[in-house]
């Protein structure tokens, strides 16, 4: 692991914290730290592991899927789409596909929309398949 954030009160404790924290690395591990590494407020959103953290006025932290994942998710679900429609992608594939979107998306506002799109996907073939039964 080698992603992290650390919060704090003040900017200035921050800016020790990371001192610390990159000469520990240097000395005891011969790593440095990337060019990324930044210190900004909370209330503006940390943009972390492809989610957005930002800070409500309750102090309850909301997590959202970035929105160039989020982007990359929408185009993912219509290939997926176009492959399960012309039977490409079975039942089974399309289930595992929802659970790791799921996985993925838990604690966000983005899981209703995947969950609901993956499931009408499965309805539509459904009924397309029982039209040309009859």
């Amino acid at each position: 692991m080698d992603d992290f954030v650390l919060l704090g009160e003040s900017k200035e404790f921050l800016q020790m914290c990371k001192a610390e924290i990159e000469n520990a690395c240097a000395q005891k591990l011969q790593l440095k730290l990337n060019a990324k590494t930044q210190i900004g407020m909370v209330k503006n959103g940390i943009d972390f592991l492809g989610y957005n953290h930002k800070l409500t006025v309750s102090g309850k932290i909301v997590r959202s899927i970035r929105a160039s994942a989020r982007e990359r998710q929408k185009r993912y679900l219509k290939t997926i789409a176009y492959y399960y429609m012309a039977g490409v992608i079975d039942d089974d594939y399309l289930t595992s596909r929802q659970a790791a979107f799921l996985a993925h998306s838990k604690g966000t506002k983005d899981r209703k929309f995947i969950n609901n799109k993956l499931n009408s996907l499965k309805k539509a073939k459904r009924v397309i398949k029982n039209d040309g039964d009859n």
